[in-house]
This record gives structure tokens, C-alpha cells and sequence, in this order.
């Protein structure tokens, strides 16, 4: 059975014809490998039976999670092959919220994402900002992830940038004054290294980094 992981429809024009493609990770084909980021041709139906979206082309059937589309990453043909599609995002998208009262980060990733990228919040002086979409620099030997933000209400500047290595995420910029959680979102092990030390994430499991503000200690892991 092939499925498709974070995934979302958007339409695509080529020559003459127009119509609409998904994207996203597949597993379960035949002649791909698994875990790789695909686009499939072109999209004759849409069903959904459960809590999952059956995409049919002229050759192939994905099963498609909706707890697991990135419902963001859709166009507006896209979103009408869902006439609810609203209703179902309000539903089933994944929830991006700091654990605790205090001022923090939740930061989620997953191995087998784009850049291993999920989602981002930030909650800072009562003001709460997701960031769904990351900042990508294309460096010559690696890219690198930006997530950041200049808060509206305290000014404050959060910053965060990494580099998804092919067998870790290596955080270069880190906002010290923060508590910061980072959640494994997948289904594997995953090394992510912050401020030199490398820490290994369960699956399903959050790793939190204390913040200096209002501790008055230095943050440091």
C-alpha cells in the first residue's frame, strides 16, 4: 500500500494541460525507496474514508493520513477537493504549543521531513507565533534552517538556525534566554546537537533546554 506523509495538493501546469499533484513523503512503492520526497502525477479523485484521504492517479492509490497533511503547503485548487477543508484543518492539524506557563519554544521535527523540518511556536510576553513555513539558505555544502522572529509586543528578537546533516541536526544560533523544547515527531532515533552536545531523541519524545531568563543561570546543556 503506498502512503504519502506530510503531505498537500497543489495544481501544475505543464504545456497545455493543468490539473493537480500531491506532494510528500512515500512509503509502500514499488520502484521508489522509501522515505524520499515525491510528487505524483496527475490527481483524478480525492476520497475520504475515516481519518484518511484516498488520492487516486491513473496508476497508483495513496493513503494519505489527514493528521499528517501539511494543510499550510495547500493551493486553492488544492483545497477544493476538500469542501470542508477548513473543518478538516481545524481537526486534524497538528497542535504547535509551548508545554508550561512559562515564555518558551516548541520546536518540532521529524527525520523524514524537508529539512527535518514540522513547525515552530514561540510564546513570549502573552504573545504566541507559530512559524509553519522556515527561512531555507542553500549553502554549497549544506543548507541551513532559520526559524525566527522580532516579537510584536516585547521586541524581542528569537532567533534559532540549524544545519540538517544527513545524520543529525547541528544547531548553530540558539536563544539563550528561552526554555526550549524540541520534540521528535517521527518514527526514528534522532541526534540533534546543541552549544557542542549532542542529544538523542526518542521518538515521540521532547527534549527540553532550560532558559536563562528569570533563572539566572547560563542555559547552557
Amino acid at each position: 500500500m503506498k502512503t504519502l506523509k506530510y503531505w498537500y495538493i497543489t495544481a501544475v501546469r505543464k504545456g497545455e494541460w493543468k490539473g493537480c499533484i500531491a506532494h510528500g513523503i512515500v512509503h509502500g512503492h514499488q520502484r521508489l525507496a522509501d522515505g524520499i520526497k515525491i510528487h505524483t502525477s496527475a490527481i483524478s479523485t480525492v476520497t475520504i474514508v475515516n481519518d484518511t484521504a484516498i488520492i487516486k492517479t491513473k496508476n497508483s492509490e495513496y493513503y494519505c493520513r489527514l493528521n499528517e497533511a501539511f494543510f499550510h503547503l495547500f493551493d486553492e485548487p488544492g483545497k477544493r477537493y476538500f469542501p470542508n477543508f477548513e473543518e478538516l484543518r481545524e481537526t486534524y492539524e497538528r497542535r504547535l504549543e509551548v508545554p508550561g506557563q512559562r515564555d518558551g519554544v516548541l520546536i518540532v521535527l521529524d527525520s523524514e521531513a524537508e529539512y527535518y523540518y514540522i513547525g515552530a511556536t514561540f510564546r513570549c510576553g502573552g504573545e504566541n507565533i507559530e512559524i509553519r513555513i522556515p527561512t531555507v539558505h542553500i549553502g554549497t555544502f549544506c543548507d541551513s534552517v532559520l526559524i525566527g522572529c522580532l516579537t510584536g509586543k516585547t521586541r524581542q528578537a528569537i532567533d534559532y538556525r540549524y544545519f540538517p546533516f544527513s545524520d543529525r541536526v547541528e544547531f548553530y544560533s540558539w536563544t539563550n534566554e528561552l526554555d526550549t523544547y524540541i520534540t521528535n515527531a517521527g518514527t526514528k532515533k534522532m541526534k540533534v546537537e546543541v552549544k557542542g552536545q549532542e542529544n538523542l531523541i526518542e521518538p515521540g519524545c521532547t527534549l527540553m533546554i532550560p532558559g536563562t531568563k528569570d533563572r539566572g543561570g547560563d542555559g547552557d546543556v
